[in-house]
């Protein structure tokens, strides 16, 4: 498998346009993966993104407990997330 990285915009009519044309070795069917840019304002807004500092603080504690011997049912573990 070959792995070109390009650059392009989509549209309103939720189509991609590549910024520059590509070489085509093989012509054929791809698989295509779309990052997309967030703006900082996005980020810093998104109520699902935790803090990375809180992230990494929750893993600390939880790699303590692992070590001490700590366990938590599973149940528990999925109270208060509302599924």
């Amino acid at each position: 498998m070959k792995a070109v990285e390009v650059t392009g915009t989509t549209d309103e009519k939720e189509q991609f346009l590549l910024d520059q044309a590509i070489n085509v070795e093989i012509p054929g069917r791809v698989r295509v993966i779309l990052l997309f840019d967030r703006s900082t304002d996005e980020l810093e807004n998104d109520p699902d993104d935790t803090p990375i500092k809180s992230v990494k603080a929750s893993l600390k504690i939880l790699l303590q407990q692992a070590k001490a011997g700590e366990h938590i049912l599973l149940a528990q573990m999925w109270e208060g997330i509302g599924f």
